[in-house]
């Protein structure tokens, strides 16, 4: 990201969400973005997913500018939004389909999907019939699919229960382990941030960077026993204080 902006308009006046932001993203990383409501880190999102165009500035991935929504780009936001008239199979092989993948291929791969997030058994299961946790899991499980290169996370556990987020957040962990793919999420979280992230981005108002921090936490983790280490606490006191240092530099600006 190069200098990137975002000027809204509402209601005739203009709104300013992001202002002149910058920063680069390493391939293989799991980065989140944490800041008040109102900060710009959802417009920031849809920026580089292509969503959304910048007003001023310009973001490349791999080299190439970012024009509009692309293949290798995995996108789960806040609320679910799985099809009510399809069991979950045919929810996770829906990006396949889209691209004209055989039925039989795509059918294996969702199968595939379906035993890696532990949804076997729940396969014919219509998003009415699913808790909260299975829900999310088909959510995840439907973004996995297409085999994408960058996740972009959009507080995507905000909604669940304490112990329900906590499993969810390990189960990101142990899918993403690995895997090469790069990780951009965003939270209000401060917490879930440092457990997850390997680099902790705080935004201040208009997207505003207030401090970019690498998470020195060993891996893999686990998010409940992380929260318990002396490193976790003092990094957590480094970034409420770099938060609580810009709550009033300026008003907040829409996201």
């Amino acid at each position: 990201m190069e200098a990137v902006g975002r000027v809204f308009f509402r209601g005739g006046v203009e709104q300013v969400a992001l202002d002149a932001v910058s920063l680069d993203i390493e391939d293989g990383s799991f980065v989140c973005f944490v800041g008040p409501s109102g900060c710009g880190k959802s417009t920031l999102l849809s920026i580089i997913a292509g969503l959304i165009a910048p007003t001023s500035g310009r973001v490349t991935n791999g080299g190439t500018a970012v024009q509009g929504p692309r293949p290798g780009v995995g996108y789960l936001t806040q609320k679910d939004t799985l099809l009510p008239w399809r069991d979950v199979l045919r929810n996770i092989e829906t990006p396949l389909e889209i691209r004209g993948v055989a039925a039989a291929e795509r059918t294996s791969k969702a199968r595939e999907l379906v035993e890696l997030v532990g949804l076997r058994g729940r396969e014919r299961a219509y998003p009415r019939e699913l808790s909260g946790g299975m829900a999310r899991r088909t959510s995840l499980a439907r973004m996995l699919v297409a085999d994408p290169e960058l996740l972009l996370l959009d507080e995507p556990f905000s909604a669940l229960d304490a112990q329900l987020r906590v499993e969810m957040q390990n189960e990101l962990l142990r899918l993403w382990g690995d895997s090469g793919k790069t990780v951009v999420f965003v939270t209000h979280d401060l917490d879930e941030a440092i457990a997850l992230g390997d680099r902790v981005v705080v935004l201040g108002a208009r997207g505003r960077i207030v401090r970019d921090e690498r998470i020195e936490l060993a891996r893999p983790r686990d998010v409940v026993a992380i929260r318990r280490s002396p490193e976790f606490h003092a990094i957590e006191a480094r970034l409420w204080e770099a938060l609580s240092a810009d709550r009033y530099a300026e008003p907040a600006a829409v996201s």
